[in-house]
């Protein structure tokens, strides 16, 4: 996100175009300094951003260098910012049209659970999807399932892609006291939690039994067909004497 000046001997028009994050851009000079002012907006609250300067004067190549203010790598969202540059001793011997931008790069953005997370019981062995907010380019994060203090499973460090699904364990005991937290990788105590939710068994115990019933009846039948008695009964027992 950028927003762009063009200036002729460092005279500054009040005009800009529209980025982002970066809005109401606009500057003045005295003397042998121009202060550049900005309006900073981040879509979560305690997000930091990299603010640099930058000129045509070596095509926009690297950052001007004489400058001071609210410009660096933690800067935080507001409005009035301002940027102190050294102008005229950065390019004491350049004549002509130049043009400068202020660039605005997130570096660090606090994650948290997504508000959508609204489901409080999730089944064994089966996949589920946990989504969060928060987090920066490129980077990567790592899930972890705990039961009250005992972690259950985690996953490898993957990308950052804001939402995930998670199949919890077939080990996994039921329960409610089942959280899920999410890390950055390269900031551990970057982190959210989840509200607590439980976990039950996939099949309650009524169907799992039918089956397993089913087949031991199947079982008796093919094993041990049943067969007709066809043995005949003895003979008579003789007449008693008188």
């Amino acid at each position: 996100m950028l927003k762009r000046y063009f200036l002729l001997l460092l005279f500054f028009p009040l005009t800009c175009s529209i980025a982002q994050q970066v809005s109401n851009v606009r500057a003045e000079s005295k003397g042998d300094v121009i202060y550049v002012f900005y309006d900073l907006k981040g879509s979560m609250d305690n997000q930091k951003y990299k603010i640099s300067l930058y000129s045509s004067h070596n095509q926009l190549e690297e950052p001007v260098a004489l400058v001071s203010g609210n410009i660096g790598d933690t800067i935080t969202a507001g409005n009035d910012k301002r940027i102190e540059w050294q102008a005229k001793n950065e390019l004491s011997r350049y004549n002509g049209e130049i043009s400068f931008e202020v660039q605005a790069t997130l570096v660090y953005s606090p994650l948290a659970m997504s508000a959508s997370q609204v489901s409080k019981t999730y089944k064994r062995a089966k996949a589920h999807t946990f989504s969060w907010r928060g987090g920066v380019v490129n980077e990567k994060i790592r899930l972890e399932l705990f039961n009250g203090n005992t972690r259950v499973a985690q996953t490898e460090d993957i990308a950052n892609k804001k939402q995930y699904k998670l199949t919890i364990p077939a080990h996994a005991r039921p329960g409610d006291k089942y959280r899920l937290k999410v890390t950055t990788v390269n900031h551990p105590d970057n982190y959210t939690l989840s509200n607590t939710f439980s976990v039950k068994r996939r099949f309650s115990w009524p169907v799992k039994l039918i089956p397993v019933a089913a087949a031991g009846i199947a079982y008796l039948l093919i094993e041990q067909p049943w067969v007709p008695d066809r043995t005949l009964p003895g003979p008579p027992g003789l007449p008693k004497e008188q």
